[in-house]
């Protein structure tokens, strides 16, 4: 957004979200024939898991691109509007909120992943979620923190970038 403008950063962050969440709505879709072909009884949510894993992964380290990517925000977001929309919604809107009212996006992000895995817990607690997607969204949310330690940093020494 800084660099090419708002309408082309936020067509970044959507397509980034939509080529994660693409990967684990096919592995889902494909999910019986994964099982046949590793030979091992796999949940679906464990196969979402891993598949969302590895959609962060390759966005955040792309061969292509000589491992130098982005920090995963869009792609766990994405991600999870596949595994568990309600928790990626209020996820996304925590991540608005903050970064609009402190107009810093590294702490949108991090509180909007940190809100996700918290109601992931409350709906794995309830019942209404597999420990797979707990489990998912909070290594997720922790590569996502550790990808912001420079922000992180930065934030805690006050000279973090401003959105606007």
């Amino acid at each position: 957004m800084r660099s090419a403008g708002r309408g082309l950063g936020f067509l970044t962050l959507f397509l980034d979200g939509f080529k994660a969440g693409l990967a684990v709505a096919i592995a889902t879709v494909l999910w019986p024939v994964i099982v046949a072909w590793a030979g091992a009884p796999l949940s679906v949510a464990v196969v979402q898991g891993l598949c969302g894993a590895a959609a962060i992964a390759g966005h955040n380290r792309p061969l292509l691109a000589g491992f130098q990517g982005g920090r995963g925000v869009s792609s766990f977001f994405g991600t999870m509007c596949v595994v568990h929309l309600p928790a990626a919604l209020l996820g996304i809107e925590m991540l608005a909120l903050v970064a609009l009212l402190s107009r810093f996006m590294s702490l949108g992000s991090i509180l909007g992943g940190l809100t996700t895995v918290a109601l992931m817990l409350v709906l794995f607690l309830t019942g209404w979620v597999p420990l797979a997607h707990l489990v998912y969204s909070g290594v997720a949310v922790s590569i996502l923190i550790f990808e912001h330690r420079d922000n992180i940093a930065r934030l805690r020494a006050g000279t973090e970038r401003k959105l606007y």
